[in-house]
């Protein structure tokens, strides 16, 4: 049976969101990049409020590192989650000289994957007027600038910081977990549509900085020039997301990715 351009479109579009859904929880993940020192102490407007928060955990212990632009005194609230727990862990934390650091108990025995650290400066919590949060944010934080800025209920206004992705219980562990999804997310591909791929392929050493995807003869029956640009865009970036999000390479590996017939020829790359 020859594959039609319809047909093909209905494939690549299906493979994308049975991608889309399996990766996501680490996908996500991979695309939040985490402020750079700079980024916090080079903002040019003080009232731009920024705020990065990392972590690591060890004997059932999380400590949690905020750096912030947010002047001495200024008190956060910090929050810690496992998609097992209940609800968060929260604690109190106060800036000093840009740093904030909490330790929080994360239960032991939670299943592996990450826990997500976040704090929150509500002005709400803040010592009163004369602190020097309020100084420079307003009574209320309408005087706060940035893309961490959100409104909450009535007139209040909060900074977050960037979520801190925490391997729990170690990273060794996450890495073998994320390993395992991944081969069967590949798996899921090439035999949920054989049809469309003969084979995905890492690289002759087994790493997956570079990527083969080979086509079948059946799928390129009726020429490569049926897969639209946009479709073949859907399939680069549907690779790269899920090799970059189940970090099967590091966060700043570009991925090559070569889409090719079943007798080696290149049909097109990335």
């Amino acid at each position: 049976m020859k594959m039609n351009k319809n047909n093909i479109a209905l494939i690549v579009a299906a493979i994308c969101l049975v991608g889309a859904s399996i990766s996501a929880k680490y996908i996500d993940m991979s695309n939040k990049s985490l402020a750079t020192d700079e980024a916090v102490t080079g903002v040019s407007d003080p009232r731009e409020f920024v705020a990065v928060t990392n972590g690591t955990y060890e004997n059932g212990k999380l400590k949690v590192k905020i750096e912030t632009n947010a002047p001495n005194g200024s008190v956060f609230e910090v929050y810690a989650a496992h998609p097992e727990m209940q609800k968060p862990e929260m604690t109190s934390v106060t800036v000093n000289r840009g740093v904030a650091e909490a330790e929080m108990a994360i239960p032991e025995g939670l299943s592996t994957n990450y826990v997500q650290a976040y704090a929150i400066l509500d002005m709400d919590k803040q010592d009163g007027k004369n602190d020097l949060a309020t100084v420079r944010y307003g009574q209320d934080g309408k005087k706060m600038r940035g893309n961490m800025v959100f409104s909450t209920t009535g007139t209040n206004i909060v900074g977050v910081s960037e979520t801190g992705y925490v391997s729990y219980p170690t990273e060794e562990a996450v890495k073998v977990v994320l390993k395992d999804e991944f081969e069967q997310f590949i798996n899921s591909l090439t035999t949920g549509y054989d049809v469309l791929f003969d084979s995905i392929q890492p690289s002759s050493k087994g790493t997956w900085d570079e990527v083969n995807v080979i086509f079948t003869d059946n799928a390129l029956a009726s020429g490569w020039d049926t897969f639209e640009k946009e479709k073949k865009q859907w399939l680069f970036d549907l690779f790269d997301s899920s090799i970059h999000g189940y970090k099967m390479v590091d966060e700043d590996t570009q991925v090559k990715i070569y889409f090719k017939d079943t007798k080696g020829n290149i049909l097109d790359e990335n």
